[in-house]
């Protein structure tokens, strides 16, 4: 129950502080071309969408399901073998991006439509499953619950295609895992999306 209201306190604090950073110095809706952007990530199954709340800022909530969590042990012989201990596993993603450098790439003729360019971000991951390597002496608890992440990172959003349909999105960068319980440790944390996009 803790878990769960710390939880809502997080994405209330990281939505209210993202909003407060963003301003209003200046409408840049014009600039990105679009408000509002819905996006359908192909690699891993998700859903979500791209707002813009202020001068180069955006906040991004998502949905989806990760990859299966895959394990590699030994059996009784000492033989590598792969076992999938979870086939699904739902996320949810709240992101707040800074768009760095739209001014130069208008200078240098660039779309920035669809909120195209490189950001740095904040944000805050929920996994429902994953799995702690290096655990020793496994039982029933060594797939994590319950694991969030929480940090900033850089990346790039790229528009592909003339109709700009479909679109690119790569991050990587630090962050705080932790369960809220008995596990935290620092991580580098990326995403890569692909996948289609619409106003």
């Amino acid at each position: 129950m803790k878990t769960r209201r710390y939880n809502i306190i997080l994405l209330i604090v990281l939505t209210t502080s993202t909003f407060s950073f963003g301003g209003n110095n200046q409408n840049i809706d014009s600039l990105f071309g679009t408000k509002n952007i819905v996006r359908l990530n192909l690699l891993a199954p998700s859903f979500g969408f791209e707002k813009c709340i202020g001068n180069n800022f955006t906040i991004r909530p998502e949905a989806g399901f990760g990859w299966p969590v895959f394990t590699n042990d030994k059996d009784e012989n000492g033989n590598n073998q792969i076992n999938m201990e979870s086939m699904v596993n739902p996320y949810l993603l709240l992101e707040g991006r800074y768009y760095y450098d739209l001014q130069k790439r208008l200078d240098r003729g660039k779309s920035i439509s669809n909120y195209t360019g490189n950001y740095i971000a904040c944000f805050y991951r929920y996994n429902a499953y994953e799995y702690q390597a290096g655990v020793s002496n496994r039982n029933s608890e060594y797939l994590l619950r319950d694991v969030q992440y929480m940090g900033i990172w850089w990346g790039m959003q790229r528009n592909l295609g003339q109709k700009e349909l479909f679109y690119f999105n790569w991050s990587l960068g630090p962050s705080i895992k932790t369960n809220w319980k008995d596990y935290a440790d620092g991580s580098f944390t990326g995403q890569l999306s692909l996948g289609l996009q619409w106003n």
